[in-house]
C-alpha cells in the first residue's frame, strides 16, 4: 500500500467518523417532541426509537476524540508493522546483493591482465580482480570456496573500507586501493 492510498483511506474513515459524530450531535440538540393533543383531548404517545440496546447518543466530544486518537495510533502501528515485515524480505531485482551478469570471463580476464588493474562493476558496487594465489590454498579457505575463487580465478572485492565504511577507490599511480578517510592501503 502506497502512502497516498493509506492517506486516502484514513481521510475517508475520518470523514465517516465526523459524519457519525455530526449526526449524533444533531440528534442530541433536537428538542424533545411536545405531546400532541389529538381529537377529544387524548394524548398521542411519542414514537419509540428504532434503536434498541444501549443508547449511543452518550458519545461526547472527548470520548470520540479519544477513540479517534486510539484508532489513529493503531493504524500507525499497523502500518509500521507492515513496513517492518516488508523490510525483512528484500526484493533483489538486480544490483547490489543479487546475482549479476558482468560479461564474458575471458574478456574480463584479458582486460584485467592488460591493465593490471581491477575492473569496477558499478551495479554490484565491487571490484573484480584476478586471484593470483594457489588454487589449492583457495580450496582450504571457506569464503574462497563459497565464492568459487579456485575454479573461476576471480575475486570480488567490496569497495567499502572495513575501518570506517568509506568508499575506497583504486589509485592507478600507486596500484593500490587507498582509503580517503584514514589513508589505509589495500
Amino acid at each position: 500500500m502506497t502512502p497516498i492510498q493509506f492517506a486516502f483511506i484514513i481521510g475517508i474513515v475520518s470523514l465517516g467518523a465526523w459524519a457519525v459524530f455530526a449526526a449524533l450531535a444533531r440528534r442530541q440538540s433536537r428538542p424533545p417532541s411536545a405531546e400532541v393533543a389529538g381529537a377529544g383531548g387524548l394524548d398521542v404517545p411519542e414514537p419509540r426509537p428504532l434503536l434498541r440496546g444501549p443508547d449511543i447518543s452518550d458519545v461526547g466530544r472527548r470520548k470520540f476524540l479519544l477513540r479517534a486518537l486510539g484508532f489513529a495510533f493503531l493504524a500507525g502501528l499497523a502500518q509500521f508493522a507492515l513496513v517492518s515485515i516488508d523490510f525483512l524480505f528484500p526484493r533483489l531485482r538486480g544490483g547490489f546483493g543479487s546475482k549479476l551478469d558482468v560479461g564474458d570471463a575471458e574478456e574480463i580476464r584479458n582486460e584485467i591482465s592488460a591493465n593490471r588493474e581491477p575492473k569496477f562493476i558499478s551495479d554490484g558496487r565491487f571490484y573484480l580482480s584476478l586471484y593470483e594465489g594457489d588454487p589449492a590454498d583457495a580450496e582450504n579457505i571457506p569464503a574462497y570456496r563459497k565464492a568459487n575463487v579456485a575454479e573461476s580465478g576471480f575475486m570480488a572485492l567490496y569497495r567499502k573500507c572495513v575501518h570506517l565504511g568509506c568508499s575506497v577507490p583504486w589509485c592507478p599511480p600507486a596500484k593500490w586501493f587507498e582509503c580517503p578517510c584514514h589513508g589505509s592501503k589495500y
